[in-house]
């Protein structure tokens, strides 16, 4: 009912339509009445047709009551009951105005008259009405006011500003003298045509059935329909109306049975909200109207069943499966209330009870929103089939504002409660020519996460829900903030903020909990964050991890199986951080073959994870990256053996591998260290540790490499690397510029200061004991290379150098035997080359044998020793015997002693002629023992000779013979050409330099020859420049040598020899021979002085 409905107070005035219907009807009535009376005797019992003449009459009396309108109808039919009650039927009459307006068509009309009236009042007194087949017009303008017509789009006959006025209308006209004795009206086969200009609608009701009943000092009105809707089904509409007589209070209601809820909704305000469903409905409604016409409480029951929510034709519809409500309306109020409401939908059941007020009254008297408050109870939502199943919640209540048109449901509060906790939401839900919308702001002050997860829909942001339904499992949600925005055709966007404590997570479904989290979680622009405060995990070794700081984060959680990025802020033990990175998963040090007790520190790191929120996860789609610093490091792992220190170090993790950096000490010995072990199912199962540790003699202690005393002073870096290999022993190389340490070899003479840069280098394993595969050292007038085999107790077993070269005087393979703790080794040279000329050696107490085995042993130019073999020892100084063949010519043995300015060697024979014939002196000689001594004189290749042959025989000298020829000694010449000339004692002293041979005395005697020599051999050019003096018949002539050099008898010949072998020049002073030996120096330069 409008807001006019519930106001009318005033009785309106019957309008003239109204009284032209009246009269009509009287002439309808009244004329046959006459003819009734004059063959009344006749009509007793019968049907009469009236005459024609009578018809005509009837019509000409109708203009003039109608003032110019007119009456015509089928025929007029007569009947007097035996009761004396006449009864006149009419056929299809017509009533029109002066405008020749059809005002109404009734195809029949039976009407019973009372006799008293024709009697005794002389009146026509109309007691019964029955109308067949008659249609009725009810039109509802927009403004609410309401008319009748009796035409299919014929004229009104009855407005009213409303429907209660329309009522006093119709009570006017019955109270009017002409119906005084009418005691029924009844409609058969009534059509009426209802249109509603408000809801722009229009309905037919065919086949009904009103009955007026005015006999019991009551109006009582009763109608029965049926409306042809155009659904598969018929709606029937029973009504009924009782009013007191000569009063305006009325009791009223009406029954439908499978109408239409949006049909009714376009009836009364109340049910306006009825608009939003399209389902049949069952309604009954009662009403009452008081004396003053004022509408009063209205009271409905609903059932509706199998329908649609669906406010417009573009929102999805929301399938209804059963509906009811008990309500009722206080006009005067503006208010519905709801004593019990039953909803089953698709999408969830409730009950609920409130009330609603009606809002927003428009021009047509019609409410446009209702505003509400209400108490929901038995509740249990699957909104689209989200849930596995129905999400209950215990109770609720809510305060709204529905808007019909555009349709709105505006969200001022709802508070749930749900297992003891409370939920307050507010929002707005809308329809339109797009669809459904939804924007809902919810909040909680404290929820319990397993109760909280259920209430979260499956298909909002799917992945982000499943991550969340599977890895979190326990905790506490505080203050928590949820927005939802739905917009047709998009995806629905949540935001979201809360804090949470207690909690228990994973970031993925195979990494160790989280407990007792706590922090900050946010969605927003499709953006989900979780920032921790607190908590810990606990992987299977090491201890808790402390991840305070950590985030998770979601770019956006509308892609499917998109990326979850962790910022994992961890503070644990280095055992149990790489324990949580060696879980399922990553596996990481499990692939590598590592334990993760590779070292004991504190370490406080980060990891950046990257996770794809697909179950399951892609092979290999995993990326991370760790940042970790190292405290108080300890391990006896990474070099093996040793126990590694650091203050501080640094750790990368990430797909490729792990690295540990930082200065960290083995013992004493400082280095800055890198460990790094590639990662991944086919990476190397290798880890390397690399780089510079401090070489000094503390480092030498420190890793058992026992190296004579002060063999390295002070300290250089060295480069490290250390491969470490599961099941093997770790692989180590060492490498070094010697900058910074003096390094020397006492027992060569070999120096390399500490500002002098070199190269060191040691390869091998470091098992029990140590493996050296390999050894280089190397520095200006040294390099070596070679291996070395250790004993268990780190002391050296052998050392291989297959290269080994010193200065320029040695270069061969060299092999040094160990001898224990504290004692040098002793050495085997097995091959190569020794020149003495620039040896440097020094003796030692602790000096360790030396047995050689030399291709070439240099004494100088031209002078050396092949197939050399010695044995020698540095204790007390350099010294030992040797063999070998002297230029390759003459075997000879000796000795090596060493003196302040170097090696002397000692040269043995037992044939000095070949040995003379070694050195180019003599191409045919022979002879007994031979000696001859080479002291160093302390200049680098220069020694000072002393050389003693026995018993020298000398054939075929061409130098000699040329002499000889040039004295003129034929005798012995020819001895010499024969069986040869012998000579019992060679002596000569001489000084052997780099350049030449200086002779500075020489001699050699024989019976028949006395020679002696001095002066200079160049080595060089092969270039000889000699003096001397030849004795024949020494054994006479040696008389005299007691005043003259050896070899020089009382008489000789002074000579000169210069030149080259094979072009020797030779000169002889006769007059020499007649001067004595004591006066032959006259003749002759001095000898030369070895100062000069």
């Amino acid at each position: 009912m409008s807001e006019a409905e519930e106001n009318t107070s005033t009785k309106p005035k019957v309008k003239p339509v109204w009284r032209s219907v009246v009269r009509g009807l009287a002439i309808l009535l009244a004329v046959p009445v006459v003819f009734a009376i004059v063959a009344g005797v006749l009509l007793i019992d019968r049907d009469v047709r009236a005459p024609q003449w009578l018809q005509t009459r009837l019509e000409s009396s109708a203009t003039q009551m109608l003032n110019g309108g007119s009456l015509e109808f089928g025929e007029i039919r007569l009947n007097v009951g035996r009761d004396l009650h006449l009864r006149a039927r009419l056929s299809n009459a017509v009533l029109r105005d002066a405008d020749d307006v059809t005002l109404a068509r009734l195809p029949s009309v039976d009407a019973l008259i009372s006799p008293r009236g024709l009697l005794f009042r002389r009146e026509v007194l109309v007691q019964e009405v029955i109308v067949s087949g008659a249609q009725v017009g009810f039109l509802r303008a927009a403004d609410g006011s309401v008319a009748l017509s009796f035409e299919t789009n014929g004229a009104a006959v009855g407005q009213a500003d409303n429907f209660v006025e329309l009522l006093d209308d119709i009570d006017a006209v019955l109270a009017g003298p002409a119906l005084d004795a009418l005691e029924l009206v009844r409609a058969e086969g009534l059509i009426v045509n209802y249109s509603d200009a408000r809801a722009n609608q229009s309905w037919t009701v065919d086949g009904g059935v009103v009955t007026l009943d005015l006999s019991s000092g009551v109006t009582s009105l009763r109608g029965a329909f049926s409306l042809l809707s155009g659904r598969p089904f018929v709606t029937d509409v029973s009504l009924f109306f009782d009013s007191p007589d000569n009063r305006r209070a009325a009791s009223m209601g009406f029954t439908v049975r499978n109408g239409i809820a949006r049909d009714l909704a376009v009836q009364t305000p109340a049910l306006g909200w009825l608009s939003v469903l399209d389902a049949p409905v069952n309604a009954s409604l009662r009403a009452s109207i008081d004396d003053e016409g004022g509408l009063g409480p209205v009271y409905a029951s609903l059932e509706l069943t199998d329908g649609l929510i669906q406010p417009t034709p573009e929102a999805r519809p929301i399938p209804l499966r059963y509906a009811r409500a008990y309500l009722s309306y206080l006009p005067l109020q503006g208010r519905v209330s709801f004593d019990r409401a039953e909803l089953d939908t698709d999408w969830g059941t409730m009950s609920a009870s409130g009330q609603a007020f009606l809002r927003n009254w428009n021009d047509g008297g019609w409410p446009e929103s209702f505003e509400g408050q209400f108490s929901l109870r038995d509740i249990a939502l699957n909104p689209d089939g989200m849930f596995d199943e129905p999400q209950t919640i215990d109770a609720a209540s809510a305060v709204m504002r529905m808007t019909l048109s555009p349709f709105a449901i505006d969200i001022g509060s709802v508070d749930l409660r749900l297992s003891d906790q409370d939920i307050h939401a507010s929002g707005r839900i809308t329809a339109d020519s797009k669809g459904w919308g939804v924007a809902v702001d919810a909040s909680a002050a404290a929820l319990h996460i397993p109760d909280f997860m259920p209430l979260w829909p499956e298909e909002v942001k799917p992945d982000t829900r499943r991550w969340f339904a599977e890895n979190l499992t326990d905790g506490w949600i505080r203050d928590a903030t949820v927005g939802l925005r739905i917009v047709a055709n998009h995806p629905p966007v949540i935001a979201t903020t809360a804090s949470f404590d207690g909690a228990r997570f994973r970031p993925t479904p195979k990494l160790p909990y989280i407990d007792d989290a706590a922090g900050f979680v946010s969605i927003a622009d499709n953006r989900l964050a979780i920032m921790l405060d607190q908590g810990t995990t606990t992987p299977p070794q090491g201890g808790s991890i402390d991840l305070s700081g950590t985030v998770m984060q979601i770019d956006d959680v509308r892609i499917k199986g998109n990326d979850g990025h962790f910022t994992i802020r961890t503070d644990s033990t280095l055992t149990a951080a790489l324990s949580f990175l060696d879980q399922p998963p990553f596996e990481f040090l499990t692939k590598a073959g590592q334990p993760v007790t590779l070292a004991d520190a504190r370490a406080v790191g980060v990891t950046e994870l990257v996770v794809p929120l697909i179950n399951p996860m892609p092979p290999n789609s995993l990326q991370f990256q760790s940042d970790y610093t190292l405290r108080n490091l300890r391990s006896d792992t990474l070099v093996p053996g040793q126990r590694l220190t650091a203050a501080q170090a640094s750790v990368d993790v990430n797909n490729s591998g792990i690295t540990v950096l930082g200065n960290a000490q083995v013992g004493q010995v400082p280095l800055t260290v890198e460990w790094s072990q590639a990662l991944g199912r086919d990476a190397p199962k290798v880890s390397t540790v690399v780089g510079q540790v401090e070489v000094s003699p503390t480092f030498l202690s420190q890793f058992n490499i026992n190296l004579p005393a002060n063999t390295v002073r002070g300290s250089t870096m060295a480069d490290l690397r250390i491969d470490l290999e599961r099941d093997t022993s770790p692989a180590f190389s060492l490498s070094s510029d010697m900058i910074g340490a003096e390094v020397s070899l006492p027992s060569v003479g070999w120096v390399k200061p500490a500002g002098q840069s070199g190269e060191f280098s040691v390869s091998g394993r470091l098992s029990n004991p140590p493996q050296i595969d390999a050894l280089r050292i190397r520095g200006v007038g040294f390099s070596a290379d070679g291996a070395m085999t250790l004993n268990t107790d780190g002391t050296m077993e052998r050392a291989d150098f297959g290269e080994v070269t010193i200065g320029t005087w040695f270069e061969g393979a060299v092999e040094l035997i160990g001898r224990g703790e504290g004692r040098a080794p002793d050495t085997q040279v097995t091959n190569g080359r020794f020149d003495l000329r620039g040896a440097k050696t020094a003796g030692g107490a602790n000096a360790g044998a030396l047995m050689a085995q030399l291709d070439r042993l240099t004494i100088s130019d031209g002078i050396y020793l092949s197939s050399f073999r010695g044995e020698f020892s540095d204790e007390g100084g350099f010294h030992g015997s040797f063999t070998g063949v002297l230029n390759d010519i003459a075997p000879v043995r000796g000795r090596l002693e060493t003196t302040a300015s170097g090696p002397a060697v000692r040269i043995l024979s037992d044939n000095g002629g070949v040995v003379a014939q070694a050195m180019g002196l003599l191409d045919n000689a022979h002879g007994d023992a031979l000696e001859m001594i080479l002291t160093p004189t302390g200049t680098e290749g220069t020694y000072d000779g002393v050389l003693t042959i026995k018993n020298l025989q000398v054939r075929q000298a061409p130098t000699l013979a040329a002499l000889l020829d040039a004295i003129s000694v034929v005798g012995l010449l020819q001895q010499m050409n024969g069986q040869g000339l012998t000579f019992a004692d060679v002596d000569a002293t001489f000084r052997l330099t780099p350049d030449q041979i200086i002779v500075t005395e020489s001699s050699a005697v024989g019976p028949g020859l006395g020679i002696s020599l001095d002066g200079a051999y160049d080595i060089a050019q092969s270039e000889m420049n000699f003096q001397g003096v030849i004795s024949p018949v020494y054994l006479l002539n040696g008389i005299g040598a007691v005043l003259t050099r050896p070899g020089e008898g009382l008489f000789g010949f002074n000579y000169t020899l210069r030149g080259t072998k094979g072009a020797q020049r030779i000169s002889v002073n006769p007059l020499s021979a007649l001067t004595p030996g004591m006066f032959r120096n006259i003749f002759r330069r001095p000898p030369p002085q070895l100062s000069q």
